[in-house]
């Protein structure tokens, strides 16, 4: 197993950018002001977008490494409804659902320092 808490967050970042179609690569690489824009349009064509990483140019290693602090194992992709509760949290039964860790909604992102699972998380969408 190739876990990036074995690599550096330099070589975890690298993967995460190589692991990304080519049409997503390009977007992390523009400015910051058009990105968001591409990313809604590469978004609505099928292609899985993690907002905090590919738009707001956080950096992969350290925003994945905070998620699994914080109990994440899944994030919505770019366009899905955000996380209302907070891993381990709930607002009892008149609130929101609590966050499910075990299951991952159909488009959401896995949370992940596992090099190994990279290219499969972000696949370019299927031709139609």
């Amino acid at each position: 197993m190739n876990l990036a808490t074995d690599a550096t967050a330099t070589e975890y970042s690298a993967a995460y950018l190589a692991a990304q179609p080519s049409a997503v690569q390009a977007l992390m690489g523009l400015p910051g002001g058009s990105r968001m824009e591409k990313a809604i349009e590469l978004a609505k064509a099928g292609y899985l977008i993690d907002g905090t990483i590919m738009v707001w140019a956080w950096d992969a290693y350290w925003t994945m490494k905070s998620r699994i602090g914080f109990g994440y194992t899944w994030v919505p992709s770019y366009l899905m409804p955000p996380i209302q509760i907070a891993p381990g949290l709930s607002q009892g039964t008149s609130g929101p659902p609590p966050y499910d860790a075990a299951v991952v909604p159909a488009g959401a992102l896995l949370v992940t320092l596992d090099m190994d699972l990279l290219p499969t998380l972000f696949p370019a969408p299927k031709a139609v």
